[in-house]
């Protein structure tokens, strides 16, 4: 699932490949184009995986990749162009949500610093700020989830 919720992020190797790892970083990979197209695709093969069923993968996936472009839209972006393509192919043009709740991400683009980059003080801070505000609401469907089990 962690794969799955940060496939939008494969432009990073994308980038990687080209010599600058931000090259493409907020592109097509980060729209509601993508994700209808990556959804179904994702939920095959995992279903050949693990037989949970296609409409379901399709549901799990769906909410995966939309909410990686949910939680990115509420993050401070430093990088032109500013914000994520999120209608592409209906519209081309950039949004951003107009409050961020999430720190940027500071990374250097080049392939040789681009992973030691990502372990700044200011990124560890970011990580914590994520789980300070996330922690609580992932314990809380946990605690939900094992409950309806349990009955």
């Amino acid at each position: 699932m962690v794969v799955v919720a940060s496939l939008p992020d494969a432009d990073f190797l994308v980038g990687l490949v080209a010599g600058d790892a931000n090259l493409y970083h907020h592109g097509l990979t980060h729209s509601i184009g993508f994700c209808a197209l990556a959804t179904p695709v994702a939920a095959l093969i995992l279903d050949r995986c693990w037989a949970l069923g296609f409409w379901k993968w399709t549901a799990v996936n769906g909410i995966l990749l939309t909410s990686h472009l949910v939680l990115d839209a509420l993050t401070a972006d430093t990088r032109a162009p500013f914000g994520q393509p999120l209608l592409w192919p209906f519209w081309g043009g950039y949004l951003q949500a107009p409050t961020t709740v999430f720190l940027d991400v500071r990374r250097l683009g080049a392939r040789t610093e681009f992973f030691s980059s990502l372990w700044s003080t200011h990124n560890l801070k970011a990580v914590a700020w994520e789980i300070l505000l996330l922690g609580p609401l992932v314990a809380l469907l946990g605690v939900r989830r094992k409950s309806r089990n349990a009955t």
